[in-house]
């Protein structure tokens, strides 16, 4: 009986295996979409590489150089981490977006895969691309889109519901669970990307049109595009991934310095 509790309570939720295979097939569409846009033998910087899967591609797609800079490298994302600890293709430094430890005017390609809405100053983050891209290089910003966060609101009404009911009856008789979550956070999720808000604020900011404003401040965009609209890889598939020519999960700008 224990045990049939324990897998209802926690139905919905994918195991961190499910959690991996999901998010390798999305990053395979997203990478899939702007390869084309990767010269070969280029040297590329991946902002954010986490694990390393963008530089993996990087290395065996197009033959480049990939350097990674992440505050906490190989700790989140499909995981390529063992070949970039022993292959001289790769250099990974610790760092974050908004101030690289990278020369200036000496990257080919800058890409930056679901960063942006994390970090704390986008402004700093973006001027930072700009300085390390040569004058004839390629920047490639990927960021999760307002359909991505309401397909994130709805996944969690469905499959977070009942355990948030349970927790909030045990609200007044468990102090762990008051020291750990906020009464609030049960009823309302938190943003994605920024702890201190909603997701209503990821529903009404992360529109393409709001992030191409913000990038299209600092370079030109010359192609625009949306890889596949895919569900939130945590939980149970509600619906089969597919590619959509006017919106999606995620969205990826291919840009160019400003002149």
């Amino acid at each position: 009986m224990k045990a049939l509790l324990k897998k209802l309570f926690y139905w919905g939720l994918n195991s961190e295996d499910e959690f991996q295979r999901n998010q390798e097939k999305i990053r395979n569409d997203e990478w899939n979409s702007i390869r084309p846009f990767i010269p070969e033998g280029c040297r590329f910087l991946d902002v954010g590489c986490g694990t390393g899967y963008s530089m993996y591609r990087a290395v065996h797609d197009c033959n480049c150089l990939s350097i990674g800079v992440d505050p906490h490298p190989l700790r989140a994302g499909v995981f390529h981490g063992q070949e970039l600890l022993t292959n001289d293709n790769y250099k990974i430094r610790h760092g974050v977006a908004e101030n690289l430890p990278v020369e200036d005017n000496s990257i080919d390609l800058v890409y930056s895969s679901h960063v942006l809405e994390h970090v704390q100053d986008e402004e700093m983050a973006l001027m930072e691309m700009a300085r390390v891209v040569k004058s004839n290089g390629v920047v490639i910003i990927g960021v999760p889109t307002a359909t991505m966060s309401l397909i994130r609101l709805v996944s969690i009404l469905i499959f977070e519901t009942h355990r948030n009911l349970i927790t909030i009856l045990r609200w007044p008789f468990t102090a762990s669970i008051r020291s750990e979550r906020r009464f609030v956070d049960l009823i309302i999720p938190r943003s994605h990307g920024q702890p201190h808000r909603t997701i209503f604020f990821d529903i009404f900011q992360y529109r393409a049109k709001i992030w191409r404003g913000k990038i299209e401040g600092h370079f030109d965009v010359v192609h625009q595009t949306y890889p596949s609209l895919y569900p939130f890889p945590e939980y149970l598939t509600l619906f089969r991934s597919r590619k959509l020519k006017s919106f999606g999960s995620s969205v990826f700008f291919v840009c160019k310095l400003s002149e």
